[in-house]
């Protein structure tokens, strides 16, 4: 898994020290395969250990899990003091992740054998903001409850997608104790807002295209007058030449009051990067 950053500054875009992990679950995921989210656990794990053993790696004492479909708007405010250890770590809260869900519940109580269910968060592994010294704890289980997941023919069909997710909120609760966490949505979330379905950035500070931002005439079943889809751009081209798809992040002009918010959201975002 090659995990690489850029941080977009005033004088522009640099490439900032990245870490390539090699020994992960599904090499073919370095091009594409049935779930490249498998190698996140193992790839995280290992940047952790690479870290412990070379302190210079650590450039600060907050450490921020983010994914490749954020964009900045606003530096991330930190939780608050690192040094204190009231101070809690944050992290997300997806609507979409339900561990108590009959559905998830029975798996999530096969991860976690005599734990408590309810105390399972509703969030993933990114955004999450904590100390390294709580990627240390937190990591190893991460890995092992992915590892468990996709050895589970069952586990893997009824969680799907969203399993690695799951492990990471196991995992979380296994050091509940140890390792505090706030888990928010926006708009009080400091770390992402999701467009087109949150009504503004709130106090997040970068934008999530988790969803695509489709307009149609009328209704669902008209036509379609405007699409920004992230999974429309997983072609090498546009990895290669990002001006390839620089063309179509133009909002139309929309008529209804939470339509002409979307235009205006949509567009503010997507400026961001070009």
């Amino acid at each position: 898994m090659f995990a690489a950053g850029y941080l977009i500054g005033y004088v522009g875009l640099e490439i900032i020290p990245t870490y390539h992990a090699w020994d992960v679950l599904k090499p073919a995921c370095d091009g594409w395969c049935d779930y490249p989210v498998a190698n996140r656990p193992p790839a995280i794990q290992q940047w952790i250990t690479a870290a412990s053993r070379n302190s210079s790696m650590l450039l600060g004492a907050w450490i921020l899990m983010l994914e490749c479909d954020y964009v900045w708007m606003r530096p991330v405010q930190v939780p608050g003091d690192a040094y204190d250890a009231s101070v809690p770590g944050v992290q997300y809260h997806y609507d979409y992740i339900i561990p108590n869900h009959p559905d998830a519940s029975p798996w999530m109580q096969k991860l976690f054998p005599g734990g408590d269910v309810s105390t399972i968060p509703p969030s993933g592994p990114a955004p999450v903001m904590l100390r390294f010294a709580d990627w240390q704890l937190l990591g190893p289980d991460y890995v092992s409850r992915s590892a468990a997941m996709e050895a589970d023919e069952g586990m893997k069909k009824a969680l799907s997608w969203v399993r690695e997710m799951y492990a990471w909120d196991v995992a979380a609760a296994m050091h509940a104790d140890t390792v505090k966490l706030v888990t928010l949505k926006s708009p009080a979330s400091t770390l992402i807002m999701q467009p087109p379905f949150d009504e503004g950035l709130g106090n997040g500070s970068l934008c999530h295209y988790t969803w695509g931002a489709l307009y149609h005439e009328g209704s669902t079943k008209g036509k379609q007058i405007y699409r920004w889809e992230k999974r429309d751009f997983n072609d090498m081209k546009f990895v290669i030449d990002v001006s390839a798809s620089a063309r179509v992040l133009v909002a139309p002009e929309v008529h209804t009051s939470r339509s002409s918010w979307l235009g205006r959201i949509l567009s503010w975002c997507q400026m961001s990067v070009w």
